[in-house]
């Protein structure tokens, strides 16, 4: 991409100056890359020297774009698994006084968490700050739009050895916003919704997929107008509408009227989850102005789909308006230049752990007031925009500063496992250097849980079992299932969504096939195949399998095939006696 941008632009080819570094044993490339007639270096590192070049080429594509001589849609969609170990949002290099600098970039958020900091962040937060202690030539840059400066600098200021932390605050070019709160709009737009009792369930979200449905309102309804003297009209109209639920209606209207005024720009709309974008895409492909092919292009956009699905919001298409149907990673990760209206419905999918059942699931939560206005600037960019909120004004004052973060919302099973991997000691001490410590009970709670599974022994330290889990990137629950599930016979790939750690919703595959087989299996087995419950049905047959009255049996009753149950059953016997 970098090279046809030069050749159409008659300048030279670039020249790369790649340095090969030994560090603890393990060597990286260091590339630096410059073209004739920009003062810009761009910088790129990678254990593998064409990706330390390739890096360093994303990152002049990068330059670019936020100089404004390269349109967005010409970048290249780069998935962060591409390189090695790598996240998009940190990226490295070396400076001519031989100082080590490293970029952080708070975009780096999918779309099922809010942009407040991950397990991951967090781990590496912890470690750069030890590295700093440690290599005074190091230099950590962390960039964002919605950062809470005050956290960042009183975490790295309470280390001793680095003292104060310097904050640089740059004025944004975007344009002026000017936005509206769900009272604002249905009052602009003389809306009346319909009865509750009398809605339409066309559209409505069946079953979300995705996970339970659970919105925090902190019990109270703050579309309820307590004032007398409020507007008798609005005061109905807002009460016909649960916050617990998207006004899909309001959303329609509201492109209405963007319609009817005629003004060209791009609709970027807001939706915590894939089960609302189908939701609103099959509304509006079914209304009798939007459905019209010839002036409406309907995309939708989730990290789920493929890079060419998602690079469609980037097109411009002639004549047509653009209505782009998003989670929140079009708040950060991407910026879509011709974007001029934003809807948002100021929510989002959370990761959330249940404890009476060990599960994590995806939560829609509010987003906090730092989300809704980085949403709000979307509209921005190329000129004067608006955004309409569908909340309240009250609803939004009520709202976090700033998201949870996660750290503190989900299990910390697959991250104890890393520190103990990684040899950092113990997982209570580590995680109590993070950014927002989590609660002691909650380490240990995460270190019973591995012991009960065989993954940590007495002494906290990793069985062999805990090291096959810990290499695993899922939650160690379901790594424990693919281990068993092999060891029992089942062969069967089984594709898990990296997010969730259950089986993906467009790449599933049945992971009991090879087993209906057996038509005794199969009848046990049912019209189950292929879902989450392949699990359970795997674990309760290893549960079965591990009792002393049934060890010598099970190669013969959960094997797959006649092979399979020909194994003799010591073998069967000394994995289990290991495992455990």
């Amino acid at each position: 991409m970098l090279y046809a941008w030069l050749g159409r632009n008659k300048f030279s080819t670039p020249t790369y100056d790649t340095k090969q570094e030994v560090r603890n044993g393990k060597t990286r490339f260091k590339c630096e890359l410059r073209v004739p007639g920009f003062s810009y270096c761009a910088f790129g590192n990678s254990t593998n020297k064409k990706d330390a070049a390739t890096n360093a080429a994303l990152d002049f594509c990068q330059y670019l774009v936020r100089q404004g001589k390269m349109q967005q849609n010409e970048m290249p969609v780069v998935d962060s698994s591409t390189f090695d170990g790598a996240n998009s949002s940190w990226q490295g290099g070396q400076q001519d006084n031989g100082e080590q600098t490293i970029f952080g970039n708070e975009g780096g958020g999918g779309d099922n968490t809010q942009q407040a900091s991950t397990v991951r962040t967090d781990f590496v937060l912890i470690v750069l700050r030890e590295m700093i202690s440690e290599y005074h030539d190091l230099r950590v840059v962390l960039m964002s739009a919605t950062i809470d400066t005050e956290l960042f600098t009183n975490f790295f200021g309470s280390n001793s050895t680095i003292g104060p932390t310097p904050v640089i605050k740059m004025d944004g070019r975007a344009f002026p916003v000017q936005s509206f709160f769900l009272e604002d709009i249905l009052q602009n737009l003389k809306y009346m919704p319909e009865e509750p009792d009398k809605k339409k369930k066309k559209g409505a979200p069946q079953e979300d997929d995705e996970g339970e449905e659970e919105v925090d309102d902190k019990g109270k309804n703050m579309n309820i107008i307590d004032d007398p003297n409020a507007n008798q009209s609005l005061r109905i109209a807002l009460s016909r509408l649960s916050e617990k639920e998207i006004p899909y209606g309001v959303i329609e209207a509201i492109l209405s009227d963007i319609a009817c005024r005629g003004v060209d720009g791009a609709v970027l709309i807001f939706l915590p989850g894939w089960s609302d974008i189908m939701s609103l895409f099959n509304r509006l492909n079914d209304h009798p102005e939007f459905s019209q092919s010839q002036k409406y292009e309907i995309l939708p956009l989730h990290s789920q789909l493929t890079s060419v699905e998602q690079r469609k919001v980037f097109n411009h298409y002639e004549g047509k308006r653009k209505i782009i149907i998003s989670t929140n990673i079009a708040e950060t990760s991407i910026t879509i230049d011709d974007v001029v209206y934003v809807i948002d419905s100021c929510k989002a999918k959370e990761r959330m752990y249940t404890s009476n059942n060990n599960m994590v699931h995806f939560a829609t939560v509010w987003a906090s007031r730092t989300n809704i206005v980085q949403r709000r600037g979307r509209a921005g960019r190329v000129r004067p925009g608006y955004a309409f909120e569908l909340c309240s004004k009250k609803r939004f004052e009520a709202l976090d500063e700033h998201g949870t973060a996660e750290i503190l919302r989900i299990p910390l099973h697959q991250i104890a496992l890393t520190i103990k991997l990684l040899r950092l000691g113990s997982v209570g001490d580590f995680l109590g250097k993070a950014l927002e410590p989590p609660p002691y009970d909650m380490v240990v709670e995460s270190e019973a849980v591995l012991q009960s599974m065989g993954a940590l022994d007495r002494n906290l330290e990793l069985t062999s079992l805990g090291r096959m889990l810990a290499r695993m990137p899922i939650e160690p629950v379901i790594a424990k299932v693919l281990i068993l599930g092999t060891a029992l016979g089942n062969s069967a790939p089984s594709v898990f969504d990296e997010k969730s750690g259950f089986p993906s919703r467009n790449r599933a595959v049945s992971t009991l096939q090879p087993m209906c087989e057996d038509q005794e299996i199969a009848a046990f087995v049912g019209e189950r195949r292929g879902s989450s419950t392949s699990s359970i049905i795997l674990m309760d047959g290893f549960e079965l399998a591990t009792s002393p009255s049934r060890r010598a049996s099970s190669a013969s009753t959960y094997s797959t095939n006649e092979k399979k149950q020909r194994k003799n059953s010591r073998e069967i016997e000394k994995f289990i006696d290991e495992v455990q």
